[in-house]
């Protein structure tokens, strides 16, 4: 539920923009030496008036019902506004101190604070095997099958772990069926698929997993717990994980409308399963203390939430994939924004979409969540706020994108091809829905890098070996800076920052994916249509001559080739209409919450029919060679109609349609 997510953040609300993947990352900029803060942000009118007119503008060109900011500079809060409505249909306005948004992801900063809190008490180890906690066992084995370390609360902080990215009872509209937390946790438990500490991928799940830890060693339910020890110690009184709301604080959850087709429509309240990942509820004033804590060294007013220690390893990096990109600290993300170290985390729900941002060197929080409008615009409109909020209050020289590297172009043919987000499923069949994140990395001119991703196309320059500067970088694009690594197992790994993309092997590209595909399905119909049409023609020549019949395998063989295409034409058509099935509001498919048509069982069947009926060609195909039915040219036909066969079932094998 964060930004590339990102499963939160990207392939939810791909379905509405043609399944294409929405890439926003907060990566590191470098400038020339800048000037000294223009005293900006102490004028409290100005700022107010600045952001006003950003909001106000952004809000009408994006359909944005409401949305709040706040900003906290030297332990006060200098800005605190309310925008739009809470209720259009009642004309309530928002009121930054009592409106409630749900910031997504963002939650993840609270359930991280707990773990440490309890790492102070010394009931917690940040490198103890997290099964020490667990009533139940996150196996050792890998997808790979091969025995991996252990998974430590360190790893699930640093979005570390290895999980693969799942959907599964991600979120539900119906409070029944939200799994309680230890429920959760076993029923939702994605395959491990790297070692842990190798690669940045961030985890839901993870997070998760160190809330119900959290859970365990003290003994309260988790939102009791964060209720208790960091809510009402920072007075954050309107602020909660419970869902659905208390009926005290439900009234003044601003309600998320979505302009569809020219008429707004409501969304529901959204029930997450993996709460600590991203069910807090929370005002913009309350998350101005939780800032303020932050930026005073764990500590408001008479509470000391966290040491100063602890609040600095929040800060501080802690594992990045190559050093000239962004990583991640203990719960956030890095980058530096006109020369200023800065510390973030987004979030997004289907309805609600939050970006918070600390520069501790300056004192200086921002806060800022919006209902309704789409996804990659708001989140973009969030971050190009702060960018121009930061620009105002210390402006920086242009940065000068240096000559490229001696050998650049030499260097550039081993990292050219097709990348696969690591942040997808790697078991299930929603693989597929990964692969559309492909991004294409190709060589451009000058021997420039050109990186292709999420309808935009981007121009490299390289800085140093394997690492990339992006061209355009002034203008603060959703892709900042490359670095190409060794991934697992040899492979070439490309990250960003706070995304990475592992290399396909050709075998796995989309083109070849595609290919075959469409190459199986036309030889089928035309086969099929030609065989019919022939069959027609023999039936009007027997009311007239008398014809022997060909060998029975003969007919078979044509029997088993049509079945095959009968039934890949119904897996096809009986997804694409599950598939279809999109909610007008949240932008994704009902299945995505769990509801889904009463074949659903049937249609995800049929790739194992279909590779029965496979197996059954191939063996046709040898014994029309053997026994020699059919005349040379017919095998050969039938000979290339199961080798395209045999490449749908691997297109289907490949996306886990089928497997073991």
């Amino acid at each position: 539920m964060t930004l590339i997510q990102n499963m939160h953040e990207g392939l939810r609300r791909a379905w509405s923009h043609g399944l294409v993947v929405v890439l926003v990352f907060c990566c590191g900029l470098l400038f020339a030496p800048g000037v000294h803060a223009s005293g900006f942000l102490d004028d409290e009118a100005a700022l107010q008036e600045f952001v006003d007119q950003q909001m106000l503008e952004h809000m009408e060109k994006h359909h944005i019902p409401g949305a709040v900011v706040t900003v906290v500079k030297d332990g006060e809060v200098v800005l605190l506004s309310g925008y739009g409505y809470a209720d259009r249909e009642r004309s309530l306005q928002v009121d930054p101190e009592r409106t409630l948004f749900r910031p997504g992801s963002v939650s993840k900063l609270l359930t991280w604070v707990a773990v440490l809190q309890l790492v102070e008490t010394g009931q917690l180890d940040l490198d103890a095997d997290v099964n020490d906690y667990l009533d139940f066992e996150i196996p050792s084995a890998l997808k790979s099958g091969s025995s991996a370390p252990p998974i430590t609360l360190r790893h699930l902080m640093t979005h570390t772990p290895g999980f693969e990215d799942v959907l599964d009872g991600l979120f539900v509209l119906d409070a029944d069926k939200m799994l309680p937390l230890a429920e959760a946790m076993k029923e939702l438990m994605p395959a491990r698929i790297w070692a842990p500490g190798e690669l940045l991928v961030y985890s839901n799940y993870g997070t998760a997993l160190a809330g119900y830890v959290v859970e365990r060693v003290s003994g309260q339910p988790f939102a009791q717990y964060v209720a208790e020890h960091i809510l009402q110690p920072l007075g954050m009184d309107a602020s909660t994980f419970q869902q659905p709301l208390p009926a005290a604080l439900a009234a003044d959850l601003a309600r998320a409308d979505k302009l569809i087709d020219g008429q707004y429509l409501r969304g529901s309240f959204e029930y997450i399963s993996l709460a600590p990942a991203g069910a807090m509820s929370t005002t913009a004033l309350d998350m101005a203390a939780f800032m303020q804590m932050h930026l005073q060294q764990g500590q408001y007013g008479d509470a000391q939430i966290l040491s100063a220690e602890m609040i600095q390893k929040m800060h501080d990096l802690q594992y990045t994939q190559h050093p000239s990109v962004n990583g991640v600290t203990l719960g956030m993300f890095t980058s530096t924004v006109n020369e200023r170290a800065v510390v973030a985390h987004n979030g997004a729900t289907m309805l609600y979409f939050t970006h918070l941002y600390l520069v501790p060197e300056e004192q200086l929080g921002f806060f800022i969540s919006a209902s309704g409008g789409e996804l990659g615009a708001v989140l973009e409109m969030q971050r190009d706020l702060f960018h121009a909020l930061m620009d105002e209050a210390y402006p920086a020289a242009r940065y000068t994108v240096p000559r490229q590297t001696s050998g650049a172009g030499q260097r550039m043919d081993a990292f050219l091809g097709e990348y696969h987000p690591t942040r997808i499923s790697y078991t299930r069949p929603e693989k597929f829905l990964g692969l559309l994140g492909a991004i294409q990395v190709q060589r451009g001119d000058d021997d420039h890098l050109v990186i292709s991703a999420g309808g935009e196309t981007h121009r490299f320059a390289e800085v140093e070996p394997g690492v990339y500067l992006n061209t355009r970088i002034n203008e603060r694009p959703s892709i900042q800076r490359a670095a190409f690594v060794q991934g697992p197992d040899g492979q070439r790994l490309l990250s960003v920052g706070e995304a990475s993309f592992l290399k396909a092997p050709w075998y796995g590209t989309l083109p070849l994916l595609g290919i075959l595909t469409v190459v199986s399905l036309g030889l089928l119909l035309v086969t099929v249509s030609g065989w019919l049409i022939a069959a027609i023609g023999r039936r009007r020549r027997r009311r007239f001559y008398r014809s022997r019949p060909g060998p029975v395998g003969q007919g078979l063989a044509r029997w088993a080739a049509v079945l095959f295409f009968v039934t890949a034409v119904g897996f096809f058509v009986g997804m694409i209409s599950i598939f279809a099935d999109i909610d007008p509001v949240y932008g994704v498919p009902n299945m995505v919450f769990g509801i889904v048509p009463a074949y659903m069982g049937l249609v995800s069947a049929l790739p194992w029919v279909l590779l029965g009926l496979g197996a059954v060609m191939v063996l046709f195909t040898l014994a029309a060679w053997r026994g020699r039915f059919w005349n040379w040219l017919a095998r050969v036909h039938y000979t290339l109609l199961t080798a395209s066969v045999l490449g749908l079932l691997w297109v289907l094998w490949f996306t886990n349609q089928i497997s073991l």
